[in-house]
């Protein structure tokens, strides 16, 4: 039979488009005018695109008079944020958020706080760490960078006599140049430390003391004259990347190089220097010489790739240079260790037996240190004598991924009563 005929267009067609072109978003008339425009010169590209509106004067005046209002407020709003002590506490509280990122509920980590002027801070650190040995936390921050070379002596000294780490941010001054200027410094190796600083590093003290540098982005926004941008503390960015290696492996050594390597929460571009133009996760472009340069000082520098967001660390130094000395994560789980085993022998019933400290030690080990997980590490515990009566020769030995270098460890605590 021959085909029928296409119907004619009647009425009812015409309501039926009505229809289906009115179950677009009747509230984005313009979206929809573009999509047809689009579908249109999609099948005739010689089709003319859709006329640009008309914009009146009036129009013309409110756009710019917008614009203005608009330029003013993100002016005086940058104004505002970058006045202290609002600048001070955006750069704390966005470099604490960055931190508690890290640190999941179940990551077994536990942060605190501690909001102290200048002038009380040593003592306020003392009764923080006053608690007993195995209370005490794995390591202590400080977000505000110094250039106070006896401060930080009094830093390492409490460090070392509550057995752990104290992770202090320290400014440009400390090597004798100016803030803005400490990239190119290391570049050209114009830096200078005091002698007061040289002598800090040969301190037993300083085995416990790890001074950092080089803030890292944690905002970056605005365009124009408006854009501003916020840095937080060094120690902070040591912090958050401590406890995403303990959250992903149980242990503090995976911070270095680009295994270890952290997103910054923002970036900036340079607008001045030799790298002009160059978008950073960190306040100056410190690249491997340049850590390397400040290894030899004692201090740690936080670097970063070129055009890359991940805040990275060539090398993880304590301020002691007189001798062999351990990168941070060794020397945090040297006090974990430490503290531990102290906290154990005050454990110990009077009396027990050589075997008996030996399962004590091993077992308490697994559970606290290595969290069940042996083939990371083992501490053994044995009876001896020394010249004060007995005393528990404790031994340590670690994996490399898990303390960051070789490590084994030993020391002898004399047992009580």
């Amino acid at each position: 039979p021959a085909p029928t005929a296409p119907a004619e267009p009647t009425e009812a067609n015409e309501d039926l488009v009505e229809t289906l072109l009115s179950r677009a978003d009747a509230g984005t008339p313009a979206a929809a005018s573009r999509a047809v425009d689009a579908f249109l010169r999609a099948l005739n590209p010689r089709m003319p695109a859709t006329p640009a509106p008309v914009v009146t004067p009036e129009a013309a005046t409110r756009q710019t008079a917008r614009a203005l209002v608009e330029e003013a407020l993100l002016l005086t709003a940058k104004d505002l944020l970058g006045a202290e002590p609002v600048a001070h506490l955006e750069s704390a509280w966005r470099g604490l958020k960055w931190l508690l990122d890290q640190v999941p509920a179940s990551s077994g980590i536990t942060v605190e706080v501690l909001d102290v002027a200048r002038e009380g801070l040593l003592d306020a650190v003392q009764g923080a760490l006053d608690a007993e040995p195995f209370e005490r936390p794995d390591a202590v921050f400080l977000a505000d960078a110094t250039d106070d070379v006896a401060l930080l002596g009094k830093l390492a000294a409490l460090g070392e006599r509550a057995q752990l780490p104290v992770v202090a941010a320290v400014s440009a001054p400390l090597l004798g140049v100016a803030q803005a200027e400490l990239a190119a410094a290391l570049e050209e190796e114009l830096e200078q430390v005091s002698e007061a600083w040289t002598a800090l590093r040969q301190d037993e003290s300083a085995r416990w003391l790890c001074a950092v540098i080089n803030r890292v982005v944690v905002a970056s926004e605005g365009r124009g004259a408006a854009r501003r941008v916020s840095f937080t503390s060094p120690a902070l960015a040591v912090a958050a990347m401590l406890a995403a290696s303990f959250r992903d492996t149980s242990a503090f050594a995976r911070i270095m190089g680009q295994q270890g390597g952290l997103k910054a929460p923002a970036m900036w571009e340079l607008s001045t220097g030799r790298d002009t133009g160059l978008s950073l996760p960190t306040e100056h472009f410190l690249p491997i010489r340049a850590q390397a340069r400040l290894e030899e000082r004692g201090i740690l520098g936080l670097g970063s790739g070129r055009n890359a967001d991940a805040v990275l660390l060539a090398a993880a130094p304590m301020v002691f240079g007189g001798g062999y000395a351990v990168p941070l994560p060794a020397q945090l789980l040297t006090g974990r260790i430490v503290r531990f085993a102290t906290w154990v022998r005050d454990q110990l019933p009077a009396g027990t037996g050589g075997d008996d400290v030996d399962a004590i030690f091993s077992q308490a080990a697994e559970v606290f240190l290595f969290r069940g997980a042996t083939e990371n590490g083992q501490l053994r515990g044995q009876l001896v004598a020394t010249d004060n009566g007995r005393g528990v020769h404790v031994t340590a030995t670690v994996r490399p991924e898990h303390a960051g270098t070789r490590f084994q460890l030993a020391f002898t605590l004399p047992l009580r009563g």
